[in-house]
């Protein structure tokens, strides 16, 4: 490649794109041989630019090759990288762009030239967000788009791979990635490319095309909280999480108390509909709500999440309840915990949080007032095995209780004393998510232990000791 286009020679011809590298990594991104790739930088780096450039010289270079690019969501496919693509590839080296307008561009084939005018190379744009759409295919190439996304699962890229049977030379499998998220330290990208070496890594900042940026994003991007330039422009591996203190929960692992290669459902679908399912809920504010069961083995599986990001009503928030529960868990049977504050009855409407709760079919009990108490159940689980494996499973799903637990749930600073910290978490965005989860914790203990069961629970189950 020379400094300013990319050149393509054949016996007949020469494609020239008008196309300058912004950086040495980008440049090395595109052109490797190497049969996996990853090209880890921060925004404005040109990483969408070269997953399309590597992706479009695979389809030349190998005559009737079939590529797939693939992000997790259709709308991102549609309105994020279908521009770019159409920015980078002159109209000319497609056979059928107009498939690139289509509504149903999910399910059409786009016709690429290659080197042989025969031969034309297929490239396919498929959503991750249904399976359909990319396991029972056969390619040469995958090129993944934000794959730092935590929806993209390690399962979803291995699948991904295995796809890779299409009858040409070499196959290859790549992707492009914003700090962050599955590209931070333990993400599965950070497990591949960094602690086990196994594809090439290309790495930039967005200093390194810092000249080509409009003014306006540059000044967007001075601006950031220096935790996100931290990320976003210079380039980190660590936990892209404002952290301003120490984590309440210092035992929760990543990869072991949630699958490092596991995508969304896999522990809820261990939930099982002949035992209780506990909802710890927390109310009034921001409505939170938290699914877990105790399983005959003795493991607490946390299978969902229902994080409100705003006040909501405490009805709608009840039958938002209820119909997640008829979605996730049919069949199950419920034992609901609430934060006690719940039942203090309103002046103006002469109820209560829990009793409008309780007109909509869930009949709540208090959960314990101390922070203490319900911070040490959710430990306990976090640090008890069972037959040798964690006794806390959390669905990859739960992104807002992982994120907390990976220390966006913490014990804020005091002042610039370095070891004083605040005797509770900080409210924050996960904080009430939490609260949830200690309710719903703190109600298995009492389950264990208190002759409520007998009492409020007109079921017969059997929930077995949370200690050995």
């Amino acid at each position: 490649m020379s400094p300013s286009v990319a050149d393509l020679q054949s016996t007949e011809k020469v494609v020239t794109l008008p196309f300058k590298p912004s950086s040495i990594p980008q440049a090395a991104y595109i052109h490797t041989d190497g049969p996996t790739a990853a090209f880890v930088a921060g925004v404005g780096a040109g990483k969408t630019t070269a997953l399309c450039l590597r992706g479009w010289l695979l389809s030349w270079r190998y005559p009737g090759n079939r590529g797939l690019f693939a992000r997790y969501s259709y709308d991102e496919l549609r309105d994020s990288f279908i521009p770019t693509w159409k920015k980078v590839i002159p109209r000319e080296l497609m056979i059928n762009p107009d498939v690139l307008d289509r509504k149903d561009l999910a399910s059409q084939v786009l016709l690429v030239h290659s080197e042989d005018g025969d031969r034309p190379s297929e490239i396919l744009f498929r959503n991750l967000e249904d399976p359909h759409k990319f396991e029972s295919l056969e390619i040469g190439w995958v090129g993944v788009s934000q794959a730092n996304d935590p929806k993209i699962t390690r399962r979803m890229w291995d699948t991904l791979n295995e796809r890779l049977r299409w009858p040409v030379a070499f196959q290859f499998a790549f992707l492009e990635a914003n700090y962050g998220g599955n590209a931070s330290e333990g993400g599965w990208i950070w497990d591949i490319f960094v602690d086990k070496k196994q594809g090439m890594l290309y790495e930039a900042s967005s200093m390194d095309n810092w000249d080509n940026l409009p003014e306006d994003y540059k000044q967007r991007l001075a601006s950031m909280p220096e935790l996100r330039r931290k990320h976003s422009v210079y380039g980190s591996w660590d936990p892209l999480i404002d952290v301003r203190g120490i984590p309440v929960y210092p035992e929760f692992k990543l990869g072991v108390h949630t699958p490092e290669d596991g995508e969304q459902g896999d522990v809820r679908k261990q939930i099982t509909s002949d035992r209780p399912v506990i909802r710890g809920i927390d109310v009034p504010g921001p409505g939170s709500c938290v699914w877990v069961q105790m399983d005959r083995r003795g493991r607490l599986l946390v299978g969902h999440e229902l994080v409100f990001d705003s006040a909501i009503g405490i009805a709608e928030l009840a039958d938002t309840i209820q119909s997640e529960s008829a979605t996730f868990f049919p069949g199950c049977s419920f034992v609901d915990y609430v934060d006690p504050a719940a039942f203090r009855v309103e002046q103006t409407s002469g109820k209560s949080c829990a009793h409008i709760l309780f007109e909509k079919g869930i009949r709540v009990r208090p959960g314990p007032t101390q922070i203490e108490v319900r911070t040490q159940a959710v430990k306990d689980w976090l640090t008890m095995m069972v037959r040798g494996e964690p006794a806390f499973a959390i669905d990859p799903g739960c992104h807002r209780l992982i994120g907390g637990f990976q220390g966006g749930y913490f014990l804020g600073q005091i002042g610039s004393t370095p070891g004083r910290y605040t005797p509770t978490p900080i409210k924050n965005d996960y904080s009430h998510v939490h609260d949830a989860l200690q309710y719903a914790c703190s109600g298995v203990v009492k389950l264990q232990y208190a002759k409520e069961v007998e009492v409020e629970v007109d079921t017969d189950f059997w929930l077995g000791k949370l200690h050995h």
